[in-house]
């Protein structure tokens, strides 16, 4: 049987073997599997033996779940979800009905459950970051910063809640403390590439672009070598791609722009930017045919979407 660690970003499975140390297959893969590994008992969610280091070393009072701050036990059981059970505590219900109602497109009501999990459980740091996350999607950034603040007080090491909080503060204009944000997200997890993307997007944005360069062409580096982690939608290095275009293209050098934004172009879906950049780098190469007709595909793209 395979489990997926909870440990955030995290993208280690883990074994669960009747053979004695565990399957042979997982214990010669320890960056891929885990062997070893503790289930919550209050909300279920499994973390693996690396996970539980990290999470030891922030929690010197005693080692407790680091989503919802319930008990650790070494005993396998199904996620709270699977099983119906009189014991689940009254936070985990508010939680899951949040979640459900997040699903539904109902996030003001879902931000009230969670509201109702972290007064009865302050050490809910899952609940922090869903109540972050809908607080964003509702237009509401700056209670979102708060949200996710109090996840990293939890989880300092939680990169998605950094990733997160980037973001919130990149829609409050705050750029600076955003690309800090970031940057300590990617000292924690380097191949997090979801963070290097928005780190070089907000370093672009503040005219740091040889950092932001450098920033672009380790995230493509990372996809390269197929040890990115944190690319949900899977166009990762098309956007890498992106940004190294758009960097090159502010620092003048039109070539090497044109050869990224055709690499973005030929990996991703069709993107009326990405053309319509194309089309401005083509022109000042003066090759102005090749740059009118980009800007009519940039503009039919458009018209699509």
């Amino acid at each position: 049987m395979l489990l997926a660690c909870a440990g955030w970003s995290c993208p280690r499975l883990i074994s669960v073997s009747a053979v004695s140390g565990g399957n042979p297959v997982a214990r010669e893969d320890p960056e891929g599997f885990a062997t070893r590994f503790m289930t919550c008992e209050d909300c279920g969610h499994h973390f693996c033996d690396r996970c539980l280091g990290r999470i030891s070393g922030q929690q010197p009072e005693g080692v407790h779940c680091v989503r919802c701050g319930g008990p650790l036990s070494t005993r396998y059981r199904f996620r709270y979800h699977e099983a119906v059970s009189a014991s689940v505590p009254e936070a985990i219900r508010h939680y899951e009905q949040a979640l459900t109602l997040v699903d539904e497109g109902r996030r003001e009501e879902a931000v009230r459950e969670l509201d109702r999990a972290v007064l009865l459980r302050p050490a809910f740091a899952a609940a922090y970051y869903e109540r972050g996350v809908a607080l964003r999607h509702l237009d509401r950034p700056a209670e979102a910063v708060t949200a996710f603040e109090a996840v990293l007080r939890l989880d300092p090491g939680n990169v998605e809640a950094r990733f997160e909080l980037g973001g919130a503060l990149r829609r409050l204009g705050r750029l600076p403390e955003a690309a800090h944000v970031y940057r300590e997200a990617a000292r924690i997890e380097p191949r997090y590439t979801s963070t290097l993307i928005n780190l070089g997007i907000t370093l672009n944005e503040l005219n740091r672009w040889e950092e932001a360069l450098e920033v672009f062409e380790e995230a493509i580096r990372l996809h390269a070598e197929f040890r990115a982690i944190g690319d949900a939608t899977g166009y990762g290095a098309s956007v890498a791609q992106a940004g190294k275009g758009a960097t090159l293209t502010n620092l003048g050098r039109y070539a090497e722009a044109l050869a990224a934004i055709d690499a973005s172009i030929s990996s991703g879906p069709d993107d009326p930017l990405k053309c319509a950049n194309r089309a401005y780098v083509l022109k000042r190469l003066g090759r102005l045919e090749e740059a009118r007709l980009a800007a009519q595909v940039a503009e039919e793209i458009r018209r699509r979407t």
